[in-house]
């Protein structure tokens, strides 16, 4: 006989869950320092050597570049959420929810919830350090659509990298298999240096790749509202990439995802 999952019940479970990966990661702190040490090291490694340039084209690298730290933080999330989520399918903990009448979508939206937060915390430290050097919203309206965007960002993100990571044969493979494709997301974009910047031939990639896209419109949120593409784009993004991540894990066998 199969059980029916009713609604409530799965509501329990995201939350046991979400308990769960919250305990886990305030047990880890190398995992919450590196939500923190991240976005120093990016800033010190662009920000020191490229605002002397950028401020002589008459580019504030300080507004500019806060936005990337809050992308790059987003990406550093989803691919720590990928690691944990191979490590609990290794540990056989997605194999006996399998067995269990429960539905299996519990652990993924359980770490779904704690992810977007740790995006959100993300966030605040990036902002934070880019805001020693001159960075500020202009609106309360565009710190809440920022937020948004980061929490939607976070969450596609996430989605899509669990369904890679729960593929690969260990955590370790997990990571290698998205170590390149993450490089690529963030330094082939709009994140540290303007289109202009990068050849005419790749400027079209650059520009509607899904980072930058999503930097247009925290950018936007910065200093006012978004335009009506850049919200579009971010929005089609965030779906797209969000809803790759959810067809590939419901094609999964019942006992990965």
């Amino acid at each position: 006989m199969t059980a029916t999952i009713q609604p409530l019940s799965l509501l329990r479970q995201v939350g046991l869950h979400t308990g769960r990966q919250r305990t886990r990661l305030l047990a880890d702190r190398a995992a919450l320092v590196g939500v923190v040490l991240a976005p120093i090291l990016y800033f010190v490694g662009f920000y020191v050597p490229l605002q002397g340039a950028m401020r002589a084209q008459g580019l504030d690298y300080a507004q500019y570049i806060g936005p990337a730290l809050v992308a790059q933080s987003c990406i550093f999330t989803a691919m720590a959420s990928a690691s944990a989520m191979a490590e609990d399918s290794k540990a056989g903990l997605l194999r006996r929810v399998a067995s269990m009448p429960v539905s299996r979508w519990g652990p993924l939206l359980g770490r779904l919830v704690v992810d977007v937060g740790c995006g959100l915390v993300g966030a605040v430290a990036a902002v934070a350090i880019a805001a020693l050097v001159g960075f500020r919203f202009a609106t309360l309206t565009g710190v809440l659509g920022f937020a948004l965007v980061v929490a939607l960002f976070t969450a596609a993100l996430c989605l899509l990298f669990v369904a890679v990571a729960l593929r690969a044969k260990d955590p370790a493979g997990a990571a290698e298999a998205l170590l390149v494709p993450q490089l690529v997301m963030i330094m082939v974009s709009t994140a540290f240096i303007p289109a202009d910047g990068f050849p005419g031939w790749l400027r079209p990639v650059v520009t509607w790749q899904p980072v930058s896209v999503v930097l247009d419109a925290l950018r936007g949120f910065c200093t006012g509202a978004p335009s009506a593409t850049a919200l579009m784009a971010t929005a089609g993004w965030c779906v797209l990439l969000g809803g790759l991540g959810v067809l590939s894990c419901a094609r999964a066998p019942r006992g990965v995802a």
